[in-house]
């Protein structure tokens, strides 16, 4: 929003003011830093420079008002819209688009239709945008969600429309504007709330993915399952390419290369008013989304609304996600959760804001002082879902929690045991339709990021340690409601980094796991030698870990000065030499203090690698690295000159520095008191008669006198 080059995020909020939070480079503030002057109920926001300046405009989309676009003055938006709907619909979904080809943004308006609304079009022709809108769909339908994209390849956007409890259809652009009726009508009807076009399959053209809820009617629950249709030449297929395999409360969809592989992968948001989900990302293998997802939110909200940005600015996604509260579910904080550069964190980095559903409590000593401590598992309801350790002072039990945890889940068990044997005791914590975990005692206290999650969720009601198999370490058993029970084995895990040594690239070091690029340096970027540059090969070790080395003298090639040769890689005063020395004669007589090392046949070697003009007197903005006084005073510029000014250009080798000489070409004379062309020096050539008064005689060995 204020072009810093980093993502801010709006948040658009039901029956209250909208907001945008400012992106600092690094994390998010958690106070907004913009507030919306009125109170309605958004349920669409979107980004767009409506007029041109080069500032991203907000548009915002409202149910039962009338719609609005806040402009942006260069730093912030207005807190008053600059230009709002004529008219006061039910708007589900907002979409900027050049839908007549003009060069300016158009917007799109989905409206729920439960009273006969239609969607809309705004056009820009002057102004902001037309009043009122230039285009309305023939029929009426409950549409959640718009879309823009180009589906059929002629260079103008279509629109894509998505309908609880209808078809979902694409409008198509014939060059200055949609068409009325559809041009691609869906064959099922789903409860569909959310479309977003992406190349799923890389073949040029937009797919379309489709994000559902199950319809209910009564005791019956209908579909539900998000879906994506394939386009092959500029015609979407009315049945779904790919239907994932379970049917959840979808809210939002977006595409996005979670994995830096080049293709697109879906994120899904999910929740039900009642109840809370888990979101998901579900990887693009290259041609089709996986099935099963391969990332899962640790926690369970009522999300509305997901969205791709790179918040920290380190060049891989991250996933904004905006949670809403309601009835007996009293959370809705938003969240922000970071991408590894493959993956995303379990636990969101970021939440905006903080009573208990206790559903397990074990007893024991986290701490080692000898009284037992209290585990209390929490269930999420109309109240915050963290687990809890509650302290023993050896009488009673504290009254606050010394430990929590970090993320939100619907948790049924919890059980304390020694699983990393290191003679602690570590929480294994049973999930209701969610992950398992396990959280490792540090010495006295739990870690608050859980270093075990199990790849799949399910409905668990009782997690208990036993050693299943008799070799000494503790396995973890788990009872699941309508689903299958599970065992989980200890696996080798030689550095006790909780990645087993068949999965670990570096089985010796706690600090590193996977190593993306296969060099040889971890792509973990608190750990030992991490990656510098991961995701890429090379092999540097000097300045940086694992980037490319052209000449394989461990220097990375960004900061190599000799890129091409091997034997040197730093040229500290700039001169064109390198610091390393292959004269065997220097080894005795070079500062010691100097950097640079000795090489055979090194190449371009400078006899003073801390002194750019080699003139003897070295530069002082680098006594870092070993310069010593006096400093050049000319550091550019070679010279002998040791008078006043150091290192500066002498012509006559007097010492003094021809910018103070009187007579830079005679040596014997370099001060001229009264000016008049004679030195004072009485032993120097033509020596000044009268050196304090200003004279012209030449004559009878008298020289400047009057």
């Amino acid at each position: 929003m204020d072009g810093d080059g980093d993502l801010d995020l709006a948040v658009g909020n039901w029956d209250g003011n909208n907001e945008v939070y400012l992106n600092s480079g690094t994390a998010l503030a958690t106070t907004p830093d913009w507030i919306s002057s009125n109170s309605v109920n958004t349920n669409s926001i979107a980004w767009g420079d409506v007029d041109g300046d080069g500032n991203l405009d907000l548009a915002v989309g409202n149910y039962g008002d009338k719609n609005e676009v806040y402009l942006n003055t260069g730093t912030a938006l207005g807190t008053t819209p600059a230009w709002t709907s004529s008219n006061s619909l039910d708007t589900i979904s907002v979409a900027w688009g050049d839908v007549d080809g003009d060069g300016d943004l158009d917007l799109a308006i989905g409206s729920s239709g439960l009273l006969g609304e239609v969607n809309e079009i705004y056009v820009k022709s002057s102004g902001v945008l037309s009043q009122p809108y230039s285009w309305t769909s023939s029929n009426s339908h409950d549409t959640m969600s718009v879309a823009w994209g180009d589906v059929d390849g002629d260079g103008d956007l279509d629109l894509a429309v998505g309908n609880y409890g209808g078809n979902n259809e694409v409008y198509k652009n014939n060059g200055s504007g949609l068409a009325s009726t559809p041009f691609w009508t869906s064959i099922n009807s789903n409860g569909t709330t959310s479309v977003a076009w992406g190349d799923v399959d890389g073949d040029g053209d937009l797919d379309l993915a489709v994000g559902n809820t199950p319809l209910y009617f009564g005791q019956s629950v209908i579909g539900g399952n998000n879906e994506v249709y394939l386009n092959t030449g500029g015609t979407l297929a009315t049945t779904p390419i790919w239907t994932s395999n379970n049917s959840i409360d979808t809210n939002s969809v977006v595409w996005g290369d979670i994995d830096g592989d080049g293709d697109l992968d879906l994120a899904v948001g999910n929740g039900r008013y009642a109840n809370g989900q888990q979101n998901e990302v579900y990887i693009n293998n290259g041609t089709a989304l996986a099935l099963t997802p391969t990332w899962t939110s640790s926690n369970s909200f009522d999300t509305r609304s997901v969205a791709w940005g790179d918040m920290d600015g380190d060049g891989d996604l991250d996933l904004a996600v905006g949670n809403h509260a309601k009835q007996f579910m009293s959370l809705g904080n938003n969240e922000v959760y970071l991408n590894n550069g493959t993956a995303l964190s379990t636990t969101p980095i970021w939440t905006s804001s903080n009573s208990l559903h206790t559903y397990s409590v074990a007893w024991g000593d986290m701490d080692g002082d000898g009284n037992l401590d209290l585990a209390v598992g929490n269930y999420i309801g109309n109240s915050v879902g963290n687990n809890e350790v509650y302290h023993n002072s050896g009488t009673t039990l504290a009254t606050t929690p010394v430990w929590t945890s970090s993320n939100s889940l619907n948790t049924q068990s919890v059980a304390w045991g020694d699983v990393d044997g290191d003679g602690d005791l570590d929480m294994a914590v049973g999930n209701d339709y969610d992950k398992k975990e396990i959280y490792i005692n540090s010495g006295e206290t739990l870690v608050t990021t859980p270093a075990w999650t199990s790849s799949n969720p399910s409905y668990t009601r009782s997690v208990a340690w036993g050693d299943v198999d008799g070799d000494g370490d503790l396995d973890l058993a788990v009872g699941n409601d309508g689903d299958n029970n599970e065992v989980y084995s200890t696996s080798p895990d030689i550095d006790g980094d909780w990645v087993s040594d068949n999965a670990d690239a570096f089985d010796n070091d706690p600090s590193q796991s996977v190593d993306s690029d296969g060099d040889g340096y971890g792509d973990s970027s608190q750990g030992r030698n991490f990656d510098s540059c991961s995701g890429y090969w090379g092999d540097s070790w000097r300045d940086r870990w694992g980037c490319t080395d052209e000449d394989g003298d461990g220097q990375s090639n960004l900061n190599d000065d000799f890129w091409t040769k091997n034997t040197q890689w730093i040229d500290s005063d700039g001169d064109g030499l390198g610091n390393n020395w292959g004269n065997g004669s220097w080894n005795n007589s070079r500062n010691t203090a100097w950097p640079g090392e000795y090489i055979n046949n090194v190449y371009n070697q400078d006899p003073s690698p801390v002194d750019y003009d080699n003139d003897g007197f070295e530069d002082s903005n680098l006594q870092s690295i070993g310069a010593s006084g006096p400093f050049d005073d000319c550091p550019m510029v070679y010279g002998t000159s040791t008078e006043n000014l150091s290192g500066c250009p002498d012509s006559d080798s007097d010492g003094w520095p021809d910018t103070l000489d009187s007579h830079p070409g005679d040596g014997s004379q370099h001060n001229d008191t009264d000016g008049d062309g004679y030195g004072d020096n009485q032993a120097g050539n033509l020596p000044d008669t009268c050196p304090s008064t200003f004279g012209t005689s030449n004559k009878g060995g008298e020289y400047g006198c009057t």
